[in-house]
């Protein structure tokens, strides 16, 4: 049997918020998603983002059970970037495109730049999709999480 793969350059965009009616669980439905999940953090990730700053953000997913593994996440606003091979963006969204093989935990490394921010709350939705490297949907765990973070609105246009 050889493996497939649904969309090998990556998951549509949008699919990394668990509301949205297209979301991971669509194509990898075996097991009930994982919500909140602890496997799933944003390292660099500002409390109070100032406008205009770059920060720099690693993904990073721990779990034993997966053999690999694939993320998008998507910002309520600002701008990703990266030069990490097989991660690519769309203004406030990025994803990998190719699976990497989970040794001891996978992270993934990108820039995002707050915009004007005034006093919005930000939300960074998360999606990592934990496979075991059959190509099929079955198998497979989704884990979200979402992370909130307030702007400093004392310190408006104070980039790097």
């Amino acid at each position: 049997m050889s493996s497939a793969s649904a969309f090998p350059g990556g998951a549509p965009w949008g699919t990394a918020n668990p509301q949205s009616g297209q979301n991971c669980t669509a194509c990898h439905f075996d097991y009930q998603a994982i919500p909140d999940s602890k496997s799933l953090t944003i390292l660099g990730l500002p409390v109070a983002p100032v406008s205009g700053t770059t920060y720099e953000l690693m993904v990073s997913f721990v779990d034993s059970v997966a053999i690999i593994a694939g993320f998008q996440m998507f910002a309520s606003t600002g701008q990703f970037s990266t030069s990490q091979k097989h991660i690519e963006t769309t203004g406030s969204s990025i994803r990998s495109t190719r699976p990497v093989t989970n040794k001891n935990g996978v992270v993934w490394a990108m820039l995002w730049t707050a915009p004007d921010l005034a006093d919005k709350k930000l939300t960074f939705y998360l999606a990592v999709a934990g496979a075991n490297d059959d190509g099929s949907p079955f198998g497979d765990r989704i884990h979200y999480r979402s992370f909130t973070v307030t702007p400093d609105k004392n310190r408006p246009n104070a980039g790097h």
